[in-house]
């Protein structure tokens, strides 16, 4: 079986830098890594520089897919995105977010 855990996009999984969502998706990964035995699964966050590879290496069974929002061409992706989707929501960097992961998971059976 094939699982899909889209994060909220604000805060990193692995929760290097805390929230209670992503640490309550945390405790599953650490569940699934010693108790299940046919899931697979993908985690879509963003990325964080703080991520360490030992944060990454004790996961054997989840796979991480990192959506850059701070670099140069992703900020300037979030501009145009801003721009062409402009409505009264606020949280557009949210959206650009979800966009990407909607990208990356299309390609997906899950």
């Amino acid at each position: 079986m094939k699982i899909a855990i889209v994060t909220s996009g604000i805060l990193p999984v692995p929760p290097v830098k805390g929230g209670a969502v992503e640490n309550l998706v945390k405790f599953y990964l650490d569940y699934n890594e010693t108790q299940a035995e046919d899931i697979q699964i993908t985690v879509y966050s963003v990325s964080d520089s703080t991520i360490g590879k030992t944060d990454l290496l004790k996961y054997e069974k989840i796979k991480f897919v990192f959506i850059n929002m701070k670099g140069f061409v992703s900020r300037i992706k979030q501009h145009l995105f801003r721009s062409l989707k402009s409505d009264l929501y606020y949280h557009h960097s949210w959206k650009y977010f979800v966009s990407e992961v909607s990208n990356k998971i299309k390609h997906e059976r899950f």
